[in-house]
């Protein structure tokens, strides 16, 4: 860390997550949908068709009711992570993983929560990622009442724990992002006395939390993205990108200095990134540029960024007018302000009604173009009860 500050308990109970995932993490998941849109140029003119398929029947009884909080593809299958049981009261979560892929008849979804379950237990799955040859998967487990970052990887049915090996970095808290850059990993999350990060290559750790200032005492790592020269890191009340062991500071030249940074991406020249308050930005060079004039209703939270070859898919949350949560959707073209920017929340399924579009990514496996969109639907406030929901998104 950049700052040392004197050692504080701030182990947080199991109320302050369940707060916390719901404002930041949460996507809670079930059902899909099928809509046509039509993304625009900066001129309004159509200039292609995007159409999304509903592969809802393939989820079955998984994650119902339940969150998909991530989605992972290598190519071949595409997995799902998140937690099956999301309640205020009495404040349980059940970790879910399940492997989404193409089968003869169309998807299929096998629930793979038997492999995970004893390691992330009473938590979650939050983050994964493929390095070529098997899976590796972070989260949370609550042993008596304690918060502690938990990791495994998979290898088909093969499951190694490593949360010894990481235990000293994440106890009291959770591993909520990791990326490969094609020789080691990289772990995001928090501890009982703050954020955490570290590098894993094989059994070796190194300790990285202290080149990130640590601003938030609660706070966490969301994001981790590598674009073949850099990491791009992100989290609540963190910004930057990381080369080597030098970390340049991107959050006072942010607008995220009060909230967080939750999603993002490269499109082979800048780092389109967003967060809380509905706000996304390019970075190039290190450098903070304006960027994209969300609209009005799109004011909680930048959840998805993905690039593609006519611009950018950005997803999350907004604010109805009688102060409910509604997933937005809306597609860029890299344009600054609000050209270029097309709106398409409106056709977002009926299944997201209620929730949000939290995450997802490309899925080869079911088309060349395909990308998969995760999120959350019919969501109570009051219960914290939700259902999933997937929509699959094919670019011509």
């Amino acid at each position: 860390m950049a700052t040392n500050p004197a050692p504080v308990n701030h182990r947080m109970t199991r109320a302050q997550r369940i707060e916390w995932i719901v404002v930041i993490l949460v996507a809670v998941a079930c059902l899909l949908a099928v809509w046509s849109l039509v993304v625009s140029g900066g001129s309004g003119t159509p200039d292609r068709t995007v159409s999304d398929v509903d592969v809802t029947p393939a989820l079955g009884p998984v994650f119902h009711p339940g969150i998909i909080l991530g989605a992972g593809s290598n190519a071949t299958d595409t997995l799902l992570a998140g937690v099956g049981v999301y309640t205020i009261d009495p404040e349980f979560t059940l970790p879910v993983l399940a492997d989404l892929r193409e089968g003869p008849a169309g998807p299929t979804v096998e629930n793979l929560t038997a492999l995970v379950n004893p390691y992330f237990y009473e938590g979650g799955t939050y983050a994964l990622g493929w390095n070529g040859s098997g899976w590796l998967v972070g989260g949370q487990a609550t042993w008596g009442g304690n918060n502690d970052g938990t990791l495994v990887a998979l290898h088909g049915a093969q499951v190694t724990n490593f949360t010894a090996l990481i235990y000293p970095y994440f106890a009291g808290g959770g591993i909520f992002a990791l990326g490969w850059n094609g020789t080691s990993w990289l772990l995001g999350g928090n501890s009982s006395t703050g954020i955490a990060l570290v590098a894993v290559q094989g059994t070796h750790v190194t300790n990285l939390t202290r080149l990130v200032p640590d601003r938030d005492p609660l706070g966490w790592f969301q994001l981790i993205v590598w674009n073949g020269n850099e990491w791009m890191l992100g989290g609540e009340q963190i910004l930057g990108t990381l080369s080597g062991t030098v970390y340049h500071d991107l959050l006072p030249s942010s607008p995220f200095g009060e909230t967080g940074v939750y999603s993002g991406a490269w499109n082979g020249s800048a780092w389109l990134v967003g967060g809380g308050g509905g706000r996304a930005v390019l970075v190039r060079d290190d450098q903070v540029l304006p960027g994209l004039g969300l609209p009005n209703a799109f004011d909680q939270a930048v959840l998805l960024i993905i690039n593609y070859s006519g611009g950018w898919i950005i997803g999350g949350k907004g604010s109805t007018d009688t102060g409910g949560t509604v997933a937005e959707l809306v597609t860029w073209t890299g344009e600054s302000g609000t050209a270029g920017l097309s709106d398409y929340s409106s056709q977002v399924p009926s299944t997201f009604r209620g929730g949000e579009i939290q995450g997802g990514g490309w899925a080869p496996e079911l088309g060349a173009r395909d990308v998969l969109l995760v999120g959350e639907g019919s969501y109570d406030q009051d219960t914290g009860f939700g259902v999933g929901a997937m929509a699959l998104l094919s670019l011509p």
